[in-house]
């Protein structure tokens, strides 16, 4: 098992595609087929959504 931490800095809220962000942070879980990621948002008025990303027009 690995354990790895990764920080994401947003300006403004809004919708964030974070996929190239992390994938530069962390490059090595391109290896990867399977997996888990845990997300722990510090901040009380957050919300995470995560979907495929396949058509533009859904942001």
């Amino acid at each position: 098992m690995v354990s790895k931490s990764s920080h994401i800095i947003t300006k403004t809220s809004g919708f964030y595609l974070v996929t190239n962000e992390i994938l530069q942070q962390k490059p090595e879980i391109k290896e990867n087929e399977i997996g888990l990621m845990n997300f722990f948002i510090q901040h009380t008025s957050v919300s995470l959504l995560i979907n495929e990303n396949t058509v533009p027009d859904v942001r």
